[in-house]
């Protein structure tokens, strides 16, 4: 093999490599340590582990190109995502730090009960179930939402907006609030929907139109005249307190039966 054709091989292989962002579609249950360095923009493999002073930290490396405020959003994404886990509010498999606890208490009346830490390099997390978290807070890291936020479809520079589709999704978020005066939801919407139609690129403005398109946003199929405001949704945080405290208990260490009492003097580590 001449000398042109071996580098020609080479020169090959490394344009068929795989991409960085290839590599993360891979990754489809991530470490608490990844998912803070992919939501700060930088590779997993920037992670590290060091000691000052006696004290061990986690941080990550930079290169150039990478995000100016990388290492602050990593530092603050970890601990975020360790509370997250530890309230119950983001979906783990948690494996915990031994012989490593901090004393916590739910309120000042309440006793001290000793907490593991858990182990951000093993503690793991589904991706679908970060990505979820994250949107639900309206934040979209772009290694991890590489075709950009959710709700792109309402931009129209975006290559495959719709306007139809636009039209209709708010054309349903202005009827969740809207004072429908009487009206039935469907009417509501069909003349939003009039009034508005061409600031989303919508040109067809027959009744019959709009009259088949608000049908798709409509929600109010039982019929009879619809109240002034349509009846907030409430929702519930009794199943999030459950399995708050459910991960609280599997934290929770094995104490002595003598805890130290109020009145007794006791330095509590911080």
């Amino acid at each position: 093999m001449s000398n042109n054709n071996f580098f020609g091989t080479i020169a090959d292989e490394f344009m068929n490599a795989l991409s960085d962002a290839d590599l993360y579609k891979l990754m489809d249950v991530i470490s608490v340590e990844d998912a803070a360095a992919l939501i700060a923009g930088v590779s997993p493999n920037n992670v590290y582990h060091d000691y000052y002073a006696g004290e061990g930290y986690i941080a990550i490396r930079t290169n150039q190109g990478d995000p100016y405020n990388a290492q602050e959003v990593f530092s603050i994404s970890l601990k975020t995502l360790g509370h997250a886990i530890k309230s119950g509010k983001l979906n783990a498999h948690i494996v915990i730090t031994p012989n490593v606890e901090s004393l916590t208490q739910d309120c000042l009346n309440k006793d001290w009960i000793a907490i593991s830490d858990i182990d951000t390099a093993k503690t793991t997390i589904d991706r679908d179930d970060l990505r979820e978290w994250l949107s639900d807070r309206g934040v979209f890291p772009h290694l991890l939402f590489p075709n950009g936020k959710k709700d792109d479809y309402m931009n129209q520079k975006h290559p495959n907006y719709s306007a139809k589709l636009a039209l209709c999704v708010r054309a349903w978020e202005e009827a969740q609030t809207a004072n429908l005066n009487g009206k039935r939801v469907k009417g509501f919407i069909e003349d939003w929907m009039k009034d508005n139609a061409k600031a989303f690129g919508v040109t067809n403005t027959g009744d019959k139109f709009f009259k088949d398109l608000a049908a798709i946003p409509n929600w109010d199929v039982t019929g009879g005249r619809a109240k002034a405001k349509p009846t907030p949704l409430k929702v519930s945080k009794s199943a999030d307190k459950n399995l708050a405290t459910e991960i609280q208990k599997k934290l929770t260490v094995n104490l002595p039966n003598e805890l130290p009492k109020k009145d007794i003097d006791f330095d509590i580590p911080f």
